[in-house]
């Protein structure tokens, strides 16, 4: 067996943010009606790219179907990105009239040594666009395992980029990361009411849309907690 020669890859991978950002419950979604599910996946991809362009490609995106991995430096180029991406969505879920067609995101972003695809220098395993698809590190890991504390349209901050940062920065000091300002408060207060209807919408049809009456409450909790988070 051919051993595979390490020198291929940085011997220092750079230790960089990664936010892991997917639609909350896009399996049941699927699973339901492929047409509306693979409408909400492409719009997230859309408004993802759309941001990415905005922010002078200072972040890296990996597509992985209902969701994407965003790769970057900076906190404040990261955030620059989350914002946009979130209002942009929360715009789409408050102006969309009929319940069933709206969706929900959630993130989670983690601090730790990665390597991306075009850090490979081996052009024989991996060329092109497949290599630039690519990422490794145990911050991916975090990143997705962590979206599951996020509460409904909210970003959590896994452990790791609580505890360390870039030399130049500081760690972030919370658990739920806010991409809104005080300033906006009437349009998170549109956004949380919206919530509360779709909710309740789900409620009435937990088993028909395989959405368990204590998921359904957990998730109002959380968003009612984190839509608050600005007024107390």
């Amino acid at each position: 067996m051919q051993r595979y020669e390490q020198t291929n890859l940085p011997k220092q991978p750079n230790s960089i943010y990664v936010c892991w950002l997917d639609i909350m419950g896009a399996k049941a979604i699927l699973s339901r009606t492929l047409v509306v599910g693979a409408t909400f996946i492409a719009r997230l991809h859309k408004i993802s790219l759309n941001a990415q362009s905005t922010c002078g490609n200072k972040v890296r995106l990996y597509p992985m179907i209902d969701g994407l991995y965003i790769t970057c430096e900076r906190k404040e180029d990261l955030e620059s990105f989350l914002k946009m991406v979130f209002n942009n969505l929360k715009q789409i879920f408050i102006e969309t009239p009929d319940i069933q067609y709206k969706f929900i995101v959630k993130a989670s972003i983690a601090f730790g040594p990665v390597i991306q695809g075009f850090e490979i220098r081996d052009e024989e395993i991996v060329k092109g666009q497949y290599k630039e698809s690519l990422l490794f590190g145990i911050a991916m890991v975090q990143a997705f395992e962590g979206e599951h504390e996020a509460p409904p349209f909210g970003v959590f901050i896994d452990e790791s980029a609580r505890a360390f940062a870039p030399t130049t920065t500081s760690p972030y000091p919370v658990k739920w990361w806010t991409w809104f300002t005080q300033a906006q408060n009437n349009e998170t207060d549109k956004l949380l009411e919206q919530l509360k209807a779709y909710f309740d919408w789900c409620k009435k049809r937990s088993y028909a849309i395989d959405y368990p009456i204590g998921r359904i409450e957990h998730h109002l909790e959380q968003a009612t907690q984190y839509f608050g988070l600005l007024k107390n």
